[in-house]
């Protein structure tokens, strides 16, 4: 598993880049679909003697049709936001048992992506809406921080349980259990044994 990093087809690392950059995508796209629902305007009330149905769009008529702008990017965030996580999700099944592979290429980029929406998110708030989270934006914040603490969590497992279990086996295979090798991890994913200063050992 570990030694088999290199033999992934480069089509796999282009799809893996592409769904992690197409998942920062959306979620920076989110901000740019956010209102502020209390700056909404009062309504014209239908029993006022003078409302006239014949008058022109009232208050609320004209901003909602000035925020129905921002309905395609959010399906355009949504979109792109759907496609990174489906694509991540595949590529993990497809090479789940390639630990290193999926943590350098899923599960890494995928956290610090998701950071980075969540940064994005916050930011836009206390600027552009002064910061007053509407529907929107408390949306965007639970599903870039649900996105950073799944992908972060599944790093820090593969790391430091998963991954540390197949060196622990592939030490056993290769080296026996002789207390005085020591074991690293070489370029390539394969363990090598250390003596003396010197690397070598199979790979």
């Amino acid at each position: 598993m570990l030694l088999s990093i290199d033999s992934i087809p480069k089509i796999y690392n282009l799809l893996a880049a592409f769904s992690t950059w197409i998942l920062l995508a959306g979620y920076v796209l989110l901000p740019g679909t956010f209102t502020s629902l209390q700056n909404i305007p009062a309504p014209v009330d239908p029993s006022d003697p003078d409302y006239d149905p014949n008058d022109p769009p009232n208050a609320v008529e004209v901003w909602i049709l000035e925020r129905v702008r921002n309905t395609p990017l959010l399906f355009i965030a949504t979109i792109c936001s759907a496609l990174g996580v489906i694509g991540m999700c595949g590529l993990w099944f497809r090479w789940r048992k390639n630990y290193v592979w999926i943590i350098n290429r899923i599960f890494l980029p995928g956290a610090l992506n998701s950071l980075a929406g969540i940064i994005s998110t916050i930011v836009n708030v206390h600027t552009a809406q002064q910061g007053k989270y509407s529907l929107t934006a408390i949306v965007s914040v639970t599903v870039t921080a649900v996105s950073a603490a799944v992908n972060g969590t599944l790093w820090l497992v593969y790391s430091n349980w998963a991954l540390k279990r197949v060196q622990e086996m592939h030490a056993k295979e290769y080296f026996g259990k002789d207390p005085a090798a020591k074991m690293e991890l070489g370029e390539s994913g394969g363990l090598v044994e250390v003596q003396d200063g010197m690397a070598g050992g199979k790979k």
